[in-house]
């Protein structure tokens, strides 16, 4: 004979193991966007079976939160992920307060800039300004998801949070790190040991070619920093002398941006 309520919880159990296969899928197709994902790799990434992740793609195709490119057959976001995003107002308003000093920093280094926002275990660009420099490094656009720990910003921010949370955000994100030049997840910790002793972060061409960068987080009073700012040139752009003015002018564009963006629950 069952307990009493038994049937209730298994339901509950049930709904949230539901729900967590669901936003796992849609991170992992987050990652591949705008490209879409194929069905085989979001399996395989999500460690489900391919008729598991089909049922929840095809009932997340009928919301639009996902939508199956007829010529690939790639899963990518769908309209509603856009419509969702247009309804956080507060996040906008607090974008719109920051653009003058990413506007100001990317006028002083001639290189590319931008604000990257901690979500769980990834990192998110939700900003990006262009210099003036004639050789641009566009190696993320805003809306981008990469695991915590890759890019610059991404992991100055995993380098400030504790070693147990480091550990268990490396463990989660091991199969995705892959896919960024074969990174393995010691080289991800060695990574952070050496943010840690510098005081920010460098990424020397580690997940593009040619293209290097300086990442820091920005202070936050309420808790582990949120949010980073990082630089990206061309590699040669980065180097000697001037990796201590991009670190310098960094540092003060963090310094502002903190007083501006409050606490983690405004972007909450």
């Amino acid at each position: 004979m069952k307990p009493a309520g038994s049937s209730k919880l298994a339901f509950a159990v049930d709904g949230a193991q539901i729900i967590a296969r669901v936003f796992s899928v849609l991170r992992l197709i987050s990652y591949r966007s705008p490209r879409g994902v194929r069905l085989t790799d979001l399996a395989d990434a999500a460690d489900l079976p391919r008729p598991t992740v089909h049922r929840i793609l095809r009932a997340m195709i009928v919301e639009r939160i996902v939508r199956q490119d007829p010529a690939t057959k790639r899963y990518q976001l769908g309209s509603f992920a856009f419509e969702l995003g247009l309804a956080a107002p507060q996040q906008t308003r607090l974008l719109e307060r920051c653009r003058p000093i990413l506007r100001k920093l990317a006028n002083e280094t001639e290189d590319t800039v931008y604000l990257v926002k901690r979500s769980a275990i990834d990192a998110v660009c939700i900003d990006r300004v262009e210099g003036s420099f004639p050789i641009r490094t566009f190696t993320l656009a805003v809306g981008d998801r990469r695991p915590l720990g890759i890019g610059a910003a991404g992991l100055a921010l995993l380098s400030t949070l504790s070693d147990e949370d480091i550990d268990a955000v490396v463990q989660r994100n091991a199969r995705e790190y892959r896919f960024y030049n074969g990174l393995t997840p010691q080289e991800v910790m060695e990574s952070v040991a050496r943010v840690r002793a510098l005081g920010y972060a460098m990424n020397i061409e580690k997940t593009t070619h040619g293209v290097s960068g300086i990442g820091l987080s920005i202070p936050n009073k309420s808790g582990p920093p949120f949010v980073g700012v990082s630089i990206a040139a061309i590699t040669e752009r980065i180097t000697g002398e001037r990796v201590g003015e991009l670190h310098a002018a960094a540092r003060r564009a963090a310094d502002e941006l903190a007083a501006l963006l409050g606490t983690d629950e405004d972007w909450d």
